[in-house]
């Protein structure tokens, strides 16, 4: 995996449906070039999926964000546990243990 691999990731994260076309000019990539990237990630695991979430304002529900620093000693069984949650739209780790969270959630009672 090199820095456009992790770049195209990223990209995807934030929004998934993003265009190849527009995906690939912020990449300087060919369209060609980035679905063969794209290809390859699936195929290695590092892309597991793509999904699409219902906005909380149907349920009249929101959208919160969590951040901080996990204490746990197995991080990927963390993040996979939180990330089964079917409220969980997005978890992110960075270096330090540092963990960002995502959700949607239908009341504040839910948090």
């Amino acid at each position: 995996m090199d820095e456009t691999d992790v770049l195209t990731i990223k990209e995807l994260a934030v929004d998934a449906r993003l265009p190849y076309r527009d995906l690939a000019d912020r990449l300087s990539l060919s369209v060609n070039g980035l679905h063969k990237r794209i290809q390859q990630l699936i195929a290695k695991g590092i892309i597991v999926g793509f999904r699409a979430n219902i906005t909380p304002l149907v349920t009249g529900g929101s959208v919160t964000g969590l951040c901080g620093r996990s204490s746990s000693t197995d991080l990927s069984l963390t993040i996979e546990h939180i990330g089964v949650h079917e409220c969980t739209s997005r978890v992110i780790a960075t270096g330090g243990q540092f963990l960002y969270v995502d959700a949607f959630v239908r009341s504040n009672q839910e948090m």
